[in-house]
């Protein structure tokens, strides 16, 4: 694998983070609106105001062409996968506090390695299932189950990052023959619609501040997703994942400053677990890659000799 210039893994870092700082704000003005509207009301303005800008960068790159797509039914199974795990999120912000909720997603690639074994027929080495074991007892213990019974908030955390593990196995199929863009796209047309269908019996005038706040939902989201494909695009996964993780800090200190919610022990110490875990399943996954990358180039040479 050709090496990436310095300065470009330095852009793409850079980028990497503005998009989890984005993501993170967008986080927290839906805890905020979610306590006085409905989930559907929301998704529904911020999926609106993203395909807009999705729409406008369609016609930049390409056209409708950009679109095309062979797996119509796999896009449609993504779309009730990611709207139910959306909404299972935004109705636990009501309860759950911020930063306790953004470390419980952390296990969701630990989820999608292991769920990778029975969907995509993917080897997983012991180390990697150590990993996993390691950051399943995180969440253990961000959960809280050792100070009572478990919160039904973080139960729909739990449900839900459970559904975006899975939404990433679609993810992964997906990209083998569908681009970036219409990913994005027919998942927010999948929000339209659903939520369309939906929204008359869940519509609450909003205020003049909070539609704004709505909206600009869609701005920061799509934002943020130009972020994210610039970053994994301009360098490798290894160098990129790691600051993912930067969703921790902002979350706490939106947490802090908005709701005074401050985590406990076992938060911290769980989401150093999950997050150690996370971070070694990808250096594993990535040194796996380059073995068979290497492996197959390899091959390739010996056959042309």
């Amino acid at each position: 694998m050709p090496a990436v210039p310095t300065s470009q893994n330095a852009r793409a870092i850079l980028a990497i983070t503005l998009a989890i700082f984005m993501f993170s704000l967008s986080d927290a003005a839906s805890k905020a609106l979610v306590g006085h509207y409905s989930v559907v009301q929301i998704i529904f303005l911020r999926a609106t105001l993203s395909i807009i800008l999705i729409g406008v960068w369609v016609l930049r790159s390409g056209g409708p062409r950009r679109l095309a797509t062979k797996r119509p039914m796999m896009h449609v199974l993504r779309v009730i996968i990611g709207v139910s795990e959306v909404s299972l999120f935004y109705l636990a912000l009501r309860t759950v506090p911020l930063a306790d909720a953004t470390a419980v997603y952390y296990a969701a690639p630990l989820i999608s390695t292991a769920l990778s074994v029975p969907f995509l027929g993917e080897r997983v080495g012991p180390r990697r299932w150590a990993a996993i074991g390691l950051g399943f007892a995180g969440m253990i213990l961000i959960a809280h189950p050792g100070s009572g019974a478990i919160s039904p908030g973080i139960i729909l955390v739990l449900f839900a990052v459970v559904l975006y593990a899975l939404a990433m196995i679609l993810n992964r199929l997906l990209s083998r023959t569908e681009n970036t863009l219409s990913l994005v796209f027919y998942m927010l047309l999948g929000d339209i619609v659903v939520m369309g269908t939906l929204l008359p019996g869940y519509w609450t005038p909003p205020s003049v501040r909070d539609l704004a706040w709505m909206m600009g939902l869609g701005i920061i989201t799509t934002g943020a997703h130009f972020s994210l494909v610039y970053a994994y695009s301009r360098a490798p996964v290894a160098v990129v994942s790691p600051f993912d993780y930067t969703a921790l800090f902002w979350a706490t200190v939106f947490g802090y400053v908005f709701w005074g919610d401050i985590p406990t022990l076992g938060v911290w110490i769980g989401a150093l677990l999950v997050v150690a875990a996370g971070v070694y399943v990808v250096y594993r996954e990535g040194k796996t890659q380059r073995a068979q990358a290497a492996l197959k180039t390899a091959r390739v040479h010996d056959h042309h000799e």
